[in-house]
């Protein structure tokens, strides 16, 4: 079933058909299935084959989380910063989400979960500084830009001593083991069926989306004053877009292609 799904998402085999990926993915959550969950989330959320449903995305993200998907931990928790969804805005419930997919090794929750922490006022929770600088340290160190910035702001609020030994114990992070089919381990078509397949390229407003996005993250920095190159190569595009692909655990091709798009819209930004 979800295998299925994959294939009307993608048009492996058959014609893109977003409704009958929904219709798939639905069967395959109701099974059971943690990423199949996560992804009728994320269908839910961006009204992909449906109309958008804030509450189904989140009720069907906490089902995944639950169940050890740790993209919908993360969007779970970012559900929980904004109050969508029907749910409360709790910074406890964030904070824990956060936390649960950045000691699986998550950057993006490592981020977010520095965000939280060293500004706990804002989301009703006491502020942790020294565990701030620690996970966005961590993030920094697989290099996401964001929190390299962060984590050189928060550094100024320790001692060398107390930078030191954050230091070690970043260097000694190991992220918890992940559950891989829970993740999408398996998210490869069949050969039988993937072999005739044609991936059509991203269409120009595809990649300039995808361009606005990294953009958003910190992964595009363009020199002052200059845009997207009309012509030519993107060099900024495809230096975020090796960046992105390294921090998020995609192959590192720096081609702006489906599956990063895919990975760039289940990213809050």
């Amino acid at each position: 079933q979800y295998a299925l799904a994959l294939y009307y998402k993608r048009g492996q085999g058959t014609p893109t058909d977003p409704v009958q990926s929904q219709i798939w993915m639905r069967r395959a959550a109701v099974a059971g299935l943690a990423v199949a969950q996560r992804a009728l989330g994320i269908a839910y959320e961006e009204g992909q084959g449906t109309e958008k449903d804030p509450v189904q995305a989140a009720r069907w993200y906490a089902s995944a989380a639950a169940s050890g998907d740790l993209q919908a931990m993360h969007n779970l928790a970012y559900f929980y910063t904004q109050g969508l969804g029907g749910l409360d805005r709790d910074g406890l419930q964030a904070e824990h989400w956060f936390k649960m997919a950045a000691e699986r090794g998550l950057v993006a929750s490592q981020v977010n979960l520095a965000i939280v922490q060293s500004q706990g006022q804002q989301y009703s929770i006491p502020t942790h500084f020294s565990e701030a600088y620690y996970w966005s340290g961590i993030a920094a160190k697989h290099g996401d830009p964001q929190a390299a910035r962060m984590h050189d702001v928060l550094g100024k609020l320790f001692t060398p001593r107390e930078r030191d030994d954050a230091k070690a114990k970043i260097a000694a992070f190991r992220p918890k083991p992940v559950d891989a089919v829970a993740n999408g381990g398996f998210d490869v078509a069949p050969e039988a069926f993937a072999a005739g397949a044609i991936r059509t390229p991203l269409t120009s407003s595809e990649v300039s989306s995808a361009r606005e996005i990294l953009k958003g993250l910190g992964y595009v920095i363009e020199p002052e004053g200059m845009g997207a190159p009309a012509t030519g190569t993107d060099i900024a595009l495809d230096q975020g877009v090796r960046a992105f692909q390294a921090a998020y655990g995609l192959k590192v091709t720096g081609q702006a292609d489906h599956e990063l798009l895919a990975a760039l819209k289940t990213v809050p930004h």
